[in-house]
């Protein structure tokens, strides 16, 4: 080995390794051009109501992939089932979305499952004077649904279908987070359905309303039974404020699941630089700390259970072995850098492979020329002397000398490999200069 790389010193050594630099140099620029023309450092995130609970986790994650040299685009719609759309469209690059959704996997094939993110309770608010028990009960009633194209009302209707209310036999309102509160509020709406988490600031605001009250979902089970994706919480008493009791029991929801779904053709390193963020904004907001509210018990977000379509390759790995090495100490863009060098190398390596192999050849091909043009002088102050007799010996020894000087200034940095000809040339100049000079005497 030792003796390979000695070689390899001698065959480049006469350029100086400035060609090779030059070739190094030109890898990496082209590399460089590459990777700030062609970086994905954009990424799209349909987030639905720009007023609701994903939106404002968009607005986090944002803040958080700026700090990696990341641009989120947050793209706004009337809620999850849209979200699903513009997936399928191809006008997102992911997206959050309700669970539930996706009963059949096989029919997005495009589509991967990066994360779940965190559950999400079904509330349903009411007018506490209608003293309601069942959803039966709402029957009749003026109720916010969610919007159309929203995971609440696709929801919803399902469960009010289970209680043979169908859309005819109460007045349904599809309108927006904020409009639904103001109006609940206001006397506006006998009763609303709201999907957030339990500490949104909007559910907060509601169920500290005196005049509103919140229906307990006694028959989870049975819902689980028909909608086997929903899971369980238990508010406990008193959680949102210990002084005036609110709740002023245990509150059973049934919940949904928040989760965050992306192309497959997804680049690897957004996949994990969007886990990176999840994984910084839920720990922020300390998610994993309600997780005891929860049947789900130990599990931590984001996770890759209650995701319902294959997990992202990236997200299989980064579920089961944690961020990569390279993530935990470079930043996105060099990172990128060093994927894409990998890509370009391999291409590289047979031309800077034929680079060594050819350069010595092409170098003493390149000595040959200059050694020919100075034989070619040597050779005609040579025959000037044996042909012309009046040629005067004097003046043929001043060209020899001074054809010697202009060979050894531009042989001096001869490598010891090509010194043979060289010394050929050295000793052939003497040999003319010899010739005349017995001539002379």
């Amino acid at each position: 080995m030792k003796h390979t790389l000695i070689k390899l010193y001698e065959r480049l050594e006469p350029f100086k390794w400035w060609v090779l630099g030059a070739v190094l140099l030109l890898f990496f620029s082209v590399n460089y051009i590459l990777a700030n023309f062609f970086i994905p450092n954009q990424l799209s995130l349909a987030v639905g109501d720009p007023e609701g609970e994903y939106a404002r986790l968009g607005a986090q994650l944002q803040e958080r992939l700026a700090d990696k040299g990341i641009e989120l685009q947050l793209t706004y719609s009337a809620g999850s089932l849209d979200n699903l759309v513009l997936l399928e469209q191809g006008t997102a690059d992911a997206a959050l979305l309700q669970s539930g959704l996706i009963e059949q996997p096989s029919a997005y094939p495009d589509l991967t499952s990066v994360a779940s993110v965190y559950h999400e309770p079904l509330f349903l608010f009411y007018r506490r004077s209608l003293n309601l028990s069942s959803l039966s009960d709402l029957r009749g009633r003026a109720v916010a649904v969610g919007q159309h194209g929203s995971g609440t009302w696709h929801e919803v209707e399902r469960l009010l279908a289970r209680h043979d209310l169908r859309p005819g036999d109460f007045s349904a309102r599809h309108i927006s987070q904020q409009v639904l509160t103001e109006q609940l509020q206001q006397g506006q709406l006998d009763a609303a359905f709201l999907v957030a988490g339990i500490n949104s600031p909007r559910v907060e605001q509601l169920i500290r309303d005196p005049e509103l009250a919140v229906l307990p979902f006694e028959q989870y089970k049975s819902y689980q039974y028909y909608f086997p994706h929903l899971g369980k919480l238990v508010i406990p008493a008193g959680y949102y404020s210990l002084r005036d009791n609110i709740p002023a029991g245990d509150l059973p929801l049934i919940t949904l699941m928040a989760t965050v779904v992306a192309q497959q053709d997804l680049h690897n390193r957004l996949v994990e630089a969007l886990l990176i963020s999840l994984q910084e904004v839920l720990a922020e907001s300390r998610t994993n700390d309600m997780l005891p509210l929860f049947s789900a018990g130990s599990i931590l977000f984001p996770s890759e259970r209650f995701t319902e379509l294959p997990l992202h390759p990236t997200a299989e790995v980064y579920f089961r072995e944690g961020p990569s090495f390279l993530a935990r100490y470079f930043s996105y863009h060099v990172l990128f850098f060093l994927s894409r060098i990998k890509y370009l190398l391999i291409p590289m390596l047979p031309a800077l492979l034929l680079f060594i192999k050819v350069a010595p050849g092409a170098y003493r091909y390149r000595l040959t020329l200059m050694l020919r043009a100075r034989y070619k002088e040597l050779v005609a102050i040579e025959s000037q002397w044996r042909e012309d007799l009046a040629a005067d010996p004097a003046e043929l020894l001043q060209r020899l000398a001074e054809l010697r000087a202009e060979s050894d200034a531009e042989l001096a940095k001869i490598p010891p490999q090509y010194q043979r000809d060289v010394y050929d040339w050295k000793m052939h100049l003497q040999l003319v200069q010899r010739d005349i000079d017995a001539g002379r005497a």
